[in-house]
Protein backbone atom coordinates (compact mmCIF):
# COMPACT_ATOMS: atom_id res chain seq x y z
CA UNK A 1 0.00 0.00 0.00
CA UNK A 2 1.17 3.34 -1.00
CA UNK A 3 2.43 5.67 2.21
CA UNK A 4 1.28 9.18 2.45
CA UNK A 5 4.10 11.35 0.08
CA UNK A 6 5.10 8.32 -1.36
CA UNK A 7 3.14 5.78 -4.23
CA UNK A 8 2.94 1.93 -4.06
CA UNK A 9 6.21 0.55 -4.16
CA UNK A 10 5.04 -1.51 -7.21
CA UNK A 11 4.59 1.30 -9.20
CA UNK A 12 8.08 2.89 -7.78
CA UNK A 13 10.33 -0.61 -8.83
CA UNK A 14 8.49 -0.73 -12.30
CA UNK A 15 9.33 2.69 -13.04
CA UNK A 16 12.81 2.52 -11.46
CA UNK A 17 13.08 -0.69 -13.86
CA UNK A 18 12.04 1.65 -16.75
CA UNK A 19 14.28 4.60 -16.03
CA UNK A 20 17.28 2.22 -15.73
CA UNK A 21 16.72 -0.03 -18.88
CA UNK A 22 15.89 3.40 -21.13
CA UNK A 23 18.99 5.00 -19.41
CA UNK A 24 21.53 1.80 -20.45
CA UNK A 25 20.48 2.43 -23.62
CA UNK A 26 20.64 5.88 -23.58
CA UNK A 27 24.18 6.13 -21.68
CA UNK A 28 27.04 6.02 -24.94
CA UNK A 29 25.64 8.54 -27.09
CA UNK A 30 25.28 11.10 -23.84
CA UNK A 31 28.44 10.35 -22.83
CA UNK A 32 29.64 11.97 -26.28
CA UNK A 33 28.84 15.34 -24.85
CA UNK A 34 30.36 17.69 -23.02
CA UNK A 35 29.45 20.43 -20.87
CA UNK A 36 26.52 22.40 -21.04
CA UNK A 37 25.25 20.25 -23.92
CA UNK A 38 25.67 17.61 -21.26
CA UNK A 39 23.47 19.28 -18.91
CA UNK A 40 20.75 20.54 -21.40
CA UNK A 41 20.19 16.77 -22.93
CA UNK A 42 19.73 15.42 -19.15
CA UNK A 43 17.24 18.32 -19.26
CA UNK A 44 15.06 16.86 -21.83
CA UNK A 45 14.95 13.63 -20.06
CA UNK A 46 14.02 14.14 -16.15
CA UNK A 47 11.74 10.29 -16.30
CA UNK A 48 15.06 8.88 -16.35
CA UNK A 49 17.18 10.68 -13.70
CA UNK A 50 17.09 7.59 -10.88
CA UNK A 51 18.43 5.21 -13.92
CA UNK A 52 20.91 7.76 -15.78
CA UNK A 53 22.14 9.33 -11.89
CA UNK A 54 23.02 5.76 -10.60
CA UNK A 55 25.38 4.69 -14.02
CA UNK A 56 26.60 8.41 -13.93
CA UNK A 57 27.65 8.16 -10.27
CA UNK A 58 28.58 4.56 -10.78
CA UNK A 59 31.15 5.43 -13.88
CA UNK A 60 32.74 8.85 -11.85
CA UNK A 61 33.62 6.30 -8.81
CA UNK A 62 35.36 4.49 -10.73
CA UNK A 63 37.20 7.27 -13.06
CA UNK A 64 37.58 9.60 -10.69
CA UNK A 65 41.43 8.67 -10.22
CA UNK A 66 41.82 8.64 -13.92
CA UNK A 67 40.17 11.12 -15.76
CA UNK A 68 39.72 14.10 -12.88
CA UNK A 69 37.79 16.65 -15.54
CA UNK A 70 35.56 13.91 -17.15
CA UNK A 71 34.74 13.50 -13.70
CA UNK A 72 34.13 16.93 -12.57
CA UNK A 73 32.33 17.46 -15.84
CA UNK A 74 29.95 14.52 -15.04
CA UNK A 75 29.26 15.45 -11.88
CA UNK A 76 28.70 19.29 -12.61
CA UNK A 77 26.14 18.50 -15.61
CA UNK A 78 24.49 16.21 -12.66
CA UNK A 79 24.24 18.90 -9.86
CA UNK A 80 22.54 20.81 -12.84
CA UNK A 81 20.12 18.93 -13.48
CA UNK A 82 19.10 15.92 -10.96
CA UNK A 83 16.03 16.05 -9.03
CA UNK A 84 14.51 18.60 -10.98
CA UNK A 85 11.04 17.96 -12.96
CA UNK A 86 10.53 14.25 -12.25
CA UNK A 87 7.82 12.71 -12.71
CA UNK A 88 5.97 10.99 -9.85
CA UNK A 89 5.67 8.04 -8.80
CA UNK A 90 9.48 8.81 -8.39
CA UNK A 91 9.69 12.56 -7.68
CA UNK A 92 10.33 11.55 -3.57
CA UNK A 93 13.32 10.36 -4.76
CA UNK A 94 14.70 13.97 -5.56
CA UNK A 95 16.60 14.24 -2.50
CA UNK A 96 18.35 11.58 -2.43
CA UNK A 97 19.80 11.96 -5.98
CA UNK A 98 20.62 15.09 -5.27
CA UNK A 99 22.54 14.62 -2.62
CA UNK A 100 24.66 12.07 -3.73
CA UNK A 101 25.28 14.19 -6.86
CA UNK A 102 26.59 17.06 -4.53
CA UNK A 103 28.66 14.15 -2.99
CA UNK A 104 30.15 12.85 -6.18
CA UNK A 105 30.69 16.76 -7.00
CA UNK A 106 32.78 17.22 -3.96
CA UNK A 107 34.84 14.35 -4.41
CA UNK A 108 35.19 15.00 -7.87
CA UNK A 109 36.40 19.27 -7.18
CA UNK A 110 38.61 17.35 -4.75
CA UNK A 111 40.37 15.65 -7.25
CA UNK A 112 41.03 18.71 -9.42
CA UNK A 113 42.12 19.99 -5.89
CA UNK A 114 39.29 22.65 -5.48
CA UNK A 115 39.13 22.17 -1.67
CA UNK A 116 37.26 25.46 -0.80
CA UNK A 117 34.98 24.68 -3.44
CA UNK A 118 34.51 21.07 -2.06
CA UNK A 119 33.84 21.34 0.82
CA UNK A 120 31.00 24.09 0.34
CA UNK A 121 29.43 21.12 -1.81
CA UNK A 122 29.74 18.69 0.55
CA UNK A 123 27.85 21.20 3.22
CA UNK A 124 24.98 21.40 0.19
CA UNK A 125 24.74 17.61 0.17
CA UNK A 126 24.41 17.47 4.03
CA UNK A 127 21.46 20.64 3.64
CA UNK A 128 19.76 18.23 0.75
CA UNK A 129 19.61 15.24 2.90
CA UNK A 130 17.97 17.02 6.21
CA UNK A 131 15.04 17.17 3.84
CA UNK A 132 14.70 13.54 3.38
CA UNK A 133 14.04 10.49 5.68
CA UNK A 134 16.33 7.64 6.72
CA UNK A 135 19.43 9.05 5.31
CA UNK A 136 21.92 7.95 7.52
CA UNK A 137 24.05 5.75 5.22
CA UNK A 138 24.15 8.99 2.90
CA UNK A 139 25.21 10.90 5.24
CA UNK A 140 28.00 8.42 6.65
CA UNK A 141 29.11 8.32 2.56
CA UNK A 142 29.24 12.11 2.92
CA UNK A 143 31.29 12.48 5.82
CA UNK A 144 34.05 9.89 4.42
CA UNK A 145 34.55 12.92 1.36
CA UNK A 146 34.37 15.88 3.53
CA UNK A 147 37.05 13.62 6.13
CA UNK A 148 39.28 13.24 2.87
CA UNK A 149 38.50 16.96 2.26
CA UNK A 150 39.75 17.66 5.77
CA UNK A 151 42.54 15.52 5.71
CA UNK A 152 44.09 17.46 2.40
CA UNK A 153 44.02 20.36 3.92
CA UNK A 154 46.10 19.50 7.16
CA UNK A 155 42.90 19.03 9.64
CA UNK A 156 44.25 15.13 10.03
CA UNK A 157 42.63 14.34 13.45
CA UNK A 158 39.77 15.48 12.91
CA UNK A 159 39.64 13.73 9.90
CA UNK A 160 40.45 10.16 10.99
CA UNK A 161 37.77 10.59 13.81
CA UNK A 162 35.03 11.41 10.81
CA UNK A 163 36.38 8.30 8.69
CA UNK A 164 36.53 6.37 11.64
CA UNK A 165 32.36 7.12 13.07
CA UNK A 166 31.45 6.94 8.89
CA UNK A 167 33.06 3.41 8.74
CA UNK A 168 31.05 1.84 11.59
CA UNK A 169 27.24 3.55 10.27
CA UNK A 170 28.58 2.38 6.78
CA UNK A 171 29.06 -1.37 8.07
CA UNK A 172 25.59 -1.14 10.06
CA UNK A 173 23.91 -0.87 7.18
CA UNK A 174 25.43 -3.81 5.15
CA UNK A 175 27.69 -1.85 2.60
CA UNK A 176 30.50 -4.07 2.79
CA UNK A 177 32.58 -3.02 -0.55
CA UNK A 178 31.93 0.38 0.60
CA UNK A 179 33.00 -0.30 4.72
CA UNK A 180 36.31 -1.97 3.05
CA UNK A 181 36.94 1.09 0.77
CA UNK A 182 36.46 3.69 3.82
CA UNK A 183 38.84 1.63 5.80
CA UNK A 184 41.47 1.89 3.02
CA UNK A 185 40.93 5.36 2.89
CA UNK A 186 41.55 5.63 7.06
CA UNK A 187 44.82 3.23 6.29
CA UNK A 188 46.21 5.60 3.52
CA UNK A 189 45.62 8.37 5.56
CA UNK A 190 48.15 7.24 8.89
CA UNK A 191 50.33 5.76 6.23
CA UNK A 192 50.68 9.23 4.51
CA UNK A 193 51.02 10.89 8.12
CA UNK A 194 54.41 7.71 8.83
CA UNK A 195 52.32 6.09 11.04
CA UNK A 196 52.63 2.26 10.08
CA UNK A 197 51.76 0.38 13.24
CA UNK A 198 48.87 2.58 13.22
CA UNK A 199 47.91 1.82 9.55
CA UNK A 200 48.53 -2.06 10.10
CA UNK A 201 46.52 -1.86 12.96
CA UNK A 202 43.38 -0.59 10.08
CA UNK A 203 42.99 -3.89 8.70
CA UNK A 204 43.88 -6.10 11.68
CA UNK A 205 40.89 -4.17 13.69
CA UNK A 206 38.53 -4.78 10.02
CA UNK A 207 39.77 -8.30 9.94
CA UNK A 208 38.18 -8.86 14.04
CA UNK A 209 35.09 -7.35 12.93
CA UNK A 210 34.78 -9.88 10.39
CA UNK A 211 35.74 -12.73 12.01
CA UNK A 212 33.12 -11.58 15.22
CA UNK A 213 30.29 -11.19 12.43
CA UNK A 214 31.60 -14.33 10.77
CA UNK A 215 31.53 -12.02 7.41
CA UNK A 216 33.55 -14.58 5.15
CA UNK A 217 32.67 -11.85 1.87
CA UNK A 218 33.76 -9.20 4.09
CA UNK A 219 37.25 -11.42 5.22
CA UNK A 220 37.69 -11.91 1.16
CA UNK A 221 37.49 -8.24 0.67
CA UNK A 222 39.66 -7.36 3.37
CA UNK A 223 42.22 -10.23 2.20
CA UNK A 224 42.47 -9.04 -1.18
CA UNK A 225 43.06 -4.96 0.58
CA UNK A 226 46.03 -6.77 2.30
CA UNK A 227 47.18 -8.36 -0.90
CA UNK A 228 47.70 -5.35 -2.74
CA UNK A 229 49.16 -3.59 -0.11
CA UNK A 230 51.48 -6.42 0.37
CA UNK A 231 52.30 -6.71 -3.19
CA UNK A 232 53.22 -2.60 -2.81
CA UNK A 233 55.47 -3.31 -0.30
CA UNK A 234 57.62 -5.97 -2.57
CA UNK A 235 56.34 -8.34 -0.43
CA UNK A 236 54.95 -10.95 -2.80
CA UNK A 237 54.58 -14.21 -1.36
CA UNK A 238 52.83 -12.64 1.61
CA UNK A 239 50.72 -11.29 -1.11
CA UNK A 240 50.09 -14.45 -3.21
CA UNK A 241 48.88 -16.45 0.59
CA UNK A 242 46.02 -13.41 0.80
CA UNK A 243 45.04 -13.27 -2.91
CA UNK A 244 44.60 -17.49 -3.16
CA UNK A 245 42.65 -16.89 0.95
CA UNK A 246 40.38 -14.46 -1.16
CA UNK A 247 39.86 -16.43 -4.32
CA UNK A 248 38.71 -19.42 -1.96
CA UNK A 249 36.19 -17.43 -0.14
CA UNK A 250 35.07 -15.83 -3.16
CA UNK A 251 34.14 -19.51 -4.52
CA UNK A 252 32.94 -20.61 -1.56
CA UNK A 253 30.44 -17.58 -1.31
CA UNK A 254 29.30 -17.73 -5.00
CA UNK A 255 31.36 -14.40 -5.94
CA UNK A 256 32.32 -14.72 -9.42
CA UNK A 257 33.32 -11.50 -10.34
CA UNK A 258 34.88 -10.86 -6.89
CA UNK A 259 36.97 -14.10 -7.35
CA UNK A 260 38.35 -13.01 -10.67
CA UNK A 261 39.39 -9.63 -8.83
CA UNK A 262 41.49 -12.25 -6.76
CA UNK A 263 42.90 -14.07 -9.12
CA UNK A 264 43.89 -10.94 -11.07
CA UNK A 265 46.01 -9.94 -7.99
CA UNK A 266 47.55 -13.51 -7.90
CA UNK A 267 48.65 -12.71 -11.61
CA UNK A 268 50.32 -9.59 -10.63
CA UNK A 269 52.05 -11.25 -8.37
CA UNK A 270 53.77 -13.48 -10.67
CA UNK A 271 54.27 -10.37 -13.02
CA UNK A 272 56.35 -8.51 -10.19
CA UNK A 273 58.25 -12.21 -9.83
CA UNK A 274 59.05 -11.75 -13.44
CA UNK A 275 57.43 -15.55 -13.90
CA UNK A 276 56.28 -14.63 -17.29
CA UNK A 277 54.69 -17.65 -18.39
CA UNK A 278 53.02 -18.04 -14.59
CA UNK A 279 51.70 -14.90 -14.82
CA UNK A 280 50.46 -15.43 -18.62
CA UNK A 281 48.46 -18.47 -17.29
CA UNK A 282 47.16 -16.60 -14.31
CA UNK A 283 45.52 -13.81 -16.38
CA UNK A 284 44.11 -16.30 -18.94
CA UNK A 285 42.11 -17.53 -16.20
CA UNK A 286 40.92 -14.09 -15.21
CA UNK A 287 40.10 -13.59 -18.53
CA UNK A 288 38.00 -17.05 -18.69
CA UNK A 289 36.71 -15.43 -15.44
CA UNK A 290 35.49 -12.09 -16.58
CA UNK A 291 34.11 -13.49 -19.99
CA UNK A 292 31.81 -16.03 -17.80
CA UNK A 293 30.25 -13.60 -15.82
CA UNK A 294 29.87 -11.47 -18.76
CA UNK A 295 32.18 -8.74 -17.72
CA UNK A 296 33.59 -7.56 -21.41
CA UNK A 297 35.59 -4.59 -20.69
CA UNK A 298 37.66 -5.95 -17.54
CA UNK A 299 38.20 -8.99 -19.76
CA UNK A 300 39.51 -6.64 -22.58
CA UNK A 301 41.80 -5.35 -19.79
CA UNK A 302 43.28 -8.42 -18.68
CA UNK A 303 43.61 -9.43 -22.05
CA UNK A 304 45.54 -6.37 -22.85
CA UNK A 305 48.30 -7.45 -19.85
CA UNK A 306 48.83 -11.21 -21.50
CA UNK A 307 49.07 -9.50 -24.88
CA UNK A 308 52.08 -7.36 -22.92
CA UNK A 309 53.54 -10.40 -21.19
CA UNK A 310 53.36 -12.58 -24.82
CA UNK A 311 55.88 -9.80 -26.36
CA UNK A 312 58.19 -9.69 -23.25
CA UNK A 313 57.97 -13.56 -22.82
CA UNK A 314 59.10 -13.58 -27.15
CA UNK A 315 55.57 -15.11 -27.60
CA UNK A 316 54.92 -12.84 -30.22
CA UNK A 317 52.90 -15.19 -32.36
CA UNK A 318 50.20 -16.16 -29.50
CA UNK A 319 48.83 -12.72 -30.21
CA UNK A 320 46.97 -13.83 -33.17
CA UNK A 321 44.13 -16.15 -31.78
CA UNK A 322 44.13 -14.00 -28.08
CA UNK A 323 42.79 -11.42 -30.67
CA UNK A 324 40.99 -13.58 -32.45
CA UNK A 325 38.96 -14.96 -29.34
CA UNK A 326 38.59 -11.08 -28.46
CA UNK A 327 36.80 -10.42 -32.06
CA UNK A 328 34.44 -12.89 -31.91
CA UNK A 329 33.27 -11.63 -28.46
CA UNK A 330 33.56 -8.27 -29.11
CA UNK A 331 31.29 -9.09 -32.50
CA UNK A 332 29.00 -11.19 -30.63
CA UNK A 333 27.88 -8.77 -27.89
CA UNK A 334 27.48 -5.87 -30.54
CA UNK A 335 30.29 -3.69 -29.89
CA UNK A 336 32.07 -2.60 -33.10
CA UNK A 337 34.26 -0.34 -31.94
CA UNK A 338 35.64 -2.98 -29.22
CA UNK A 339 35.80 -5.51 -32.20
CA UNK A 340 37.66 -2.86 -34.15
CA UNK A 341 40.59 -2.28 -31.84
CA UNK A 342 41.32 -5.86 -31.57
CA UNK A 343 40.98 -6.35 -35.30
CA UNK A 344 44.16 -3.70 -36.03
CA UNK A 345 46.03 -5.51 -33.22
CA UNK A 346 45.35 -8.57 -35.13
CA UNK A 347 47.08 -7.02 -38.21
CA UNK A 348 49.76 -5.46 -36.31
CA UNK A 349 50.33 -9.01 -34.68
CA UNK A 350 50.54 -11.25 -38.02
CA UNK A 351 52.93 -8.43 -39.38
CA UNK A 352 55.23 -8.76 -36.47
CA UNK A 353 55.06 -4.78 -35.99
CA UNK A 354 53.10 -4.75 -32.70
CA UNK A 355 54.71 -2.45 -30.28
CA UNK A 356 54.52 -1.77 -26.80
CA UNK A 357 53.13 1.60 -27.15
CA UNK A 358 50.48 -0.16 -29.58
CA UNK A 359 50.08 -2.01 -26.43
CA UNK A 360 50.04 0.50 -23.64
CA UNK A 361 47.41 2.87 -26.04
CA UNK A 362 45.23 -0.22 -26.13
CA UNK A 363 45.58 -0.85 -22.33
CA UNK A 364 44.55 2.97 -21.92
CA UNK A 365 41.49 2.89 -24.62
CA UNK A 366 39.47 0.02 -22.75
CA UNK A 367 40.31 1.57 -19.14
CA UNK A 368 38.62 4.58 -20.85
CA UNK A 369 36.12 3.00 -22.56
CA UNK A 370 33.08 3.50 -20.41
CA UNK A 371 33.54 6.95 -20.21
CA UNK A 372 33.52 7.27 -24.02
CA UNK A 373 31.85 3.69 -24.73
CA UNK A 374 31.17 4.93 -28.75
CA UNK A 375 35.01 6.32 -28.96
CA UNK A 376 37.51 4.37 -31.41
CA UNK A 377 41.09 2.83 -31.08
CA UNK A 378 43.22 5.23 -33.33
Amino acid sequence: MATAGRPDPADVERWLHQSRTEAERWLPDLLDLCGSDLSQELSRRPELQPGISHLLLDLVDRAIDRNQDRAHELTGALIAQVGTGMPLPIAWLAPYLRGQAWTAHAGALRAVRRHVEALAAIAVAFDVYQTAHNTSWHIAAAEVVEAQILYDLGERADALHQIRRAAGVILAHGAIELYVQVRMHEWRMLWRMGHRKAAAQVWRDAAREASQRRDLELMAMLHCRIGHFQLRLGKTAVAAEHFSTAHGMFEKQGLPREAARAQWGLAEVAAVRGHLHDAISEYYKVQAMLLATGDLLDAAVASVEILRLLLAARRDREALPLADLLIRTFAEAGQENGMQAWVLVRERADAGELTYGEVHRLRRYFKDLPLRPNARFA
